[in-house]
């Protein structure tokens, strides 16, 4: 009763800390993907279902066991922020105890109390780290937290075994085992993620400290692979069979060239990230914070470094978890720079074994206060860090409250007189709004018969059947965005919208109504003047008498004069040996930039840029590097911005290629007024390119123009 007592209040320990870390922030609106699974659990009809055969995102996921407790979560939660957090706080602590009790088990039959110690302080790292504290606070990450839950479960179960019965074919192991296939695939029904757990579970056996022969050991590994990877086996045949597909942010293909290209970009952009996150977080060099971590890494690697080295089981078990646990996220090192260091906190384990397993191993008793002296410091500053990095979450997703708020103001009064059918919103960033319809929806449930999207990028909506005839039907129709349909209930259906093409033309819709969410007002209007004004202004341009007015045009061939463009710092302009030859530029980062000289004419002119380009050869691209990108500045605009933008698909093939901007179709430009200078970034990776011309354009003369 004793022994219970202890794991009982090391348990409240871990539920106590992490709710003093967040009791602050419990409140939080809710933030991006959240939106979807409450849109999720409050719209689907029948999701028992529904849940395993349709796509919840337009990505090649499927979670049916996260997915379903939305649904239920939904009922009873609605959308009160402190109850589902509660839920990931219970979840949060539950895998810390877990694996504070798997830490215990796997550390042998040494002295009693000093093992307890060392997995219940195991625990508290793992409670306060900034990546288990975030992957709690955002909601849409329960699915970590589950698959984690039912990872631990099941690894707990292979060791119990092990330690009370290593036959392979005893009645208890086989129990064990049978119960530990159950969790496994349930771990792998809440996140691709756990796919790997059959690695984890034959590390787990072979590294055990359970005594049996060496040949005996690894007999029993094998074996115990083969069993697990029948439950990875039982996952995909469901998963085939329902689904249709593998893959995550993309479908996988497992030929070598997929995967080799993939590797080579990703592999070491994760492993420099995990390292970082799971040290120091995101913490710059020069912070005291990352000094005082620093210092105290060093002093603890000190103390351990010894022990560790004359045993290196778990030394060889922790650096394979988390080996094996980044390999779901092989491909996705562009999400790490945005912050997304929850795709960490699987794998992060891993390195709490290798650490307090070398504290398990100190004898001396002055050394051990050395060093838990040590790592009370380190706990002390991972605890600050990481409510810093709650504050930041906390302005982030109260910003998502405060977008909807003033949307649902301004759509609200402008309904006063009609009902839009379309309501655009200009302003806001690609990567925190593509989700904009659910998160209004989830509170404003008799806006369904709407969409409520984004005006310059794709929107994933949800949207009554009886609506949706209107956009199936128009297809052909410039003023009608684009809809497809991810999957479709009797009732609901969940989309994705991409705008019209010219969102000024657009504004010649009855049914639609134009927002721009940093003036808090209705540019419809605007829209119009600005569609007709660019007519007149593209004709006037396109006249041939008129020397006047001409659009810059760019040639980047060797030429008697010199060119006239900005370099950025590390980029390089080799100079053709030919008259009438492209000028190379070779790019020894990932951000190279020309900046033209200074220019003076209207935005309103310009149907499109054509740009004539060559890149390197590269057989792969990352998402972040697969677009060149053009930069404008107006008269009154003081520095680069993200807005003023307009993108293209790069073709890396080695060869020129002639790329055709509609410039015309961005609102940002109309809205300019006069171009005064411009900044081109044909890559986005260390490379070469060449450029033959640029040249703006106000566009061909229509046949009924004279």
């Amino acid at each position: 009763m004793k022994k219970v007592r202890i794991w009982v209040i090391a348990w409240a320990i871990f539920l106590a800390l992490g709710l003093a870390l967040l009791f602050s922030h419990l409140n939080n609106f809710f933030y991006a993907d959240d939106f979807y699974h409450l849109a999720y659990g409050k719209f689907t009809e029948n999701p028992w279902l529904r849940v395993w055969d349709n796509h919840f995102a337009p990505n090649n996921f499927w979670r049916p066991f996260t997915i379903l407790t939305d649904a239920v979560f939904y009922k009873l939660f609605q959308i009160t922020p402190w109850l589902w957090r509660i839920f990931s706080l219970i979840l949060l602590s539950l895998n810390s105890f877990l694996f504070c009790l798997l830490l215990y088990s796997l550390l042998g039959e040494g002295e009693e109390k000093w093992r307890k110690m060392v997995s219940i302080f195991a625990g508290l790292f793992f409670t306060i780290h900034p990546i288990s504290l975030l992957t709690a606070s955002w909601m849409s990450c329960r699915a970590d937290l589950l698959a984690m839950l039912f990872i631990l479960v099941a690894l707990i179960l292979v060791s119990t075994g092990l330690n009370r019965s290593p036959r392979f074919f005893s009645k208890y192991m086989m129990l064990c085992l049978s119960a530990g296939m159950i969790f496994s695939i349930l771990a792998m029904l809440s996140k691709e993620s756990a796919l790997v757990l059959p690695g984890l579970v034959f590390l787990l056996s072979l590294l055990h400290p359970y005594q049996v022969p060496f040949k005996k050991r690894a007999l029993n590994s094998v074996l115990i692979l083969l069993l697990f990877s029948s439950a990875l086996c039982i996952y995909l045949t469901l998963r085939l069979k329902l689904y249709g597909s593998l893959g995550g942010y993309e479908p996988i293909s497992l030929s070598l060239n997929f995967i080799l290209p993939r590797l080579g970009y990703h592999l070491p952009k994760v492993l420099n990230q995990v390292m970082i996150d799971y040290f120091f977080w995101h913490l710059k060099t020069d912070n005291p914070w990352f000094k005082i971590l620093f210092f105290s890494y060093l002093a603890l690697g000190l103390c351990l470094l010894p022990f560790i080295l004359k045993k290196t089981r778990f030394f060889w078990f922790g650096a394979g978890w988390i080996v094996i646990n980044l390999i779901p996220v092989w491909n996705l090192s562009q999400m790490l720079y945005e912050n997304e260091a929850r795709l960490f906190y699987i794998s992060l384990p891993g390195l709490l074994l290798i650490i307090f397993w070398g504290v398990y191993l100190i004898e001396k008793s002055w050394l051990r206060v050395i060093t838990l002296s040590i790592l009370a410091l380190i706990l002390v500053s991972l605890t600050i860090i990481s409510f810093r990095a709650l504050l930041e979450f906390q302005i982030k997703s109260n910003n998502q409250k405060l977008v909807q708020d003033k949307l649902y103001s301004l759509i609200s009064s402008k309904e006063e007189k009609i009902s839009f059918k379309r309501i655009y919103v200009l302003g806001l960033k690609p990567k925190d709004f593509y989700y904009l319809d659910a998160m209004l929806k989830v509170s404003y449930s008799d806006w369904l018969g709407k969409l409520v999207i984004n005006g310059d990028f794709p929107t994933l909506a949800f949207i009554k059947n009886d609506a949706l005839g209107e956009y199936l039907g128009a297809l052909d129709n410039p003023l009608i965005p684009e809809v497809k349909i991810n999957y479709s209930h009797p009732n609901i259906a969940f989309i994705t919208v991409n705008p019209p093409l010219d969102l000024a033309q657009s504004a010649n819709d009855p049914k639609a109504l134009f927002l721009d969410i940093n003036k808090d007002e209705e540019i419809g209007g605007y829209l119009k003047e600005m569609a007709k004004e660019r007519l007149l202004s593209q004709k006037r341009y396109r006249e041939r008498r008129s020397r006047t007015r001409l659009l810059p045009t760019f040639s980047f061939l060797k030429k008697s004069y010199p060119l006239q463009w900005e370099l950025s710092p590390n980029l390089e302009m080799v100079e053709p040996i030919f008259w009438g030859e492209p000028y190379r530029f070779i790019s020894k980062d990932n951000d190279p930039y020309l900046i033209s000289p200074p220019l003076s004419f209207p935005a309103l002119a310009v149907k499109e840029l054509e740009i004539q380009l060559r890149v390197n050869e590269k057989k792969y691209l990352a998402p972040q590097e697969q677009s060149g990108c053009l930069f404008w500045l107006g008269e009154n605009d003081e520095d680069w911005k993200e807005e003023n933008r307009v993108c293209w698909e790069l073709n890396p093939d080695g060869e020129f290629h002639r790329y055709q901007i509609a410039l015309e179709q961005n609102v940002y430009w109309l809205s300019t007024g006069k171009i005064v200078k411009i900044r081109l970034d044909p890559i986005s990776f260390s490379g070469w390119f060449e450029l033959d011309d640029i040249a703006f354009s106000p566009g061909p003369i229509p046949q009924e123009e004279p």
